[in-house]
């Protein structure tokens, strides 16, 4: 027998479907380059153009790897691709805009967070005031009181020296 047959009889007959090979994703920078390149390298420009248009990405993205420079650079001038350049156009605009407005609106949502913390600092300012006075106003009573108690003091002092010195008086006199 020849090896060639009995290598054929040890087969397995499950057919190996092979592995599968596990795609990473691209970050939003990285999938830009990559359809950037292939306009460059003039590989696939229709497809690369769709990707681009089609892509839900940061005008961040777009602004990183230079695709408007390359844009003007290596298709306008071709003007075959005035459909896609347009497209793109459309969503350059859209894009930033759109990060236009959610600037703004964080800045007013910033000014209205000042506005509250500036608030809160004139209320604590205005309870420390109030907090101050009411001190003042304390320690003048407990100055008042000591003052009274004080003057009352003296005057029984002054009183238990007055009738020490009328006993002694009195006493001399006998």
């Amino acid at each position: 027998m020849p090896s060639s047959t009995s290598s054929s009889s040890t087969k397995s007959i499950i057919k190996s479907r092979g592995i599968k090979k596990i795609e990473k994703r691209l970050t939003a920078t990285q999938y830009v380059r990559k359809y950037t390149e292939m306009l460059v390298l003039g590989v696939r420009r229709t497809y690369a153009l769709e990707r681009l248009v089609d892509a839900e990405c940061p005008i961040r993205a777009f602004e990183e790897n230079l695709t408007e420079k390359v844009l003007e650079k290596h298709i306008a001038p071709l003007g075959m691709y005035t459909f896609h350049l347009n497209k793109l156009a459309q969503k350059f605009d859209k894009i930033r805009r759109k990060d236009l407005i959610n600037a703004q609106r964080k800045v007013a949502e910033s000014r209205e967070c000042n506005a509250y913390i500036e608030n809160q600092k004139m209320i604590l300012e205005q309870k420390t005031q109030a907090e101050i006075q009411d001190f003042n106003l304390f320690n003048s009573n407990i100055i008042i009181f000591f003052i009274v108690f004080f003057s009352n003091v003296a005057m029984i002092q002054f009183t238990f020296f007055f009738i020490q010195v009328s006993l002694f008086i009195s006493y001399l006199s006998f």
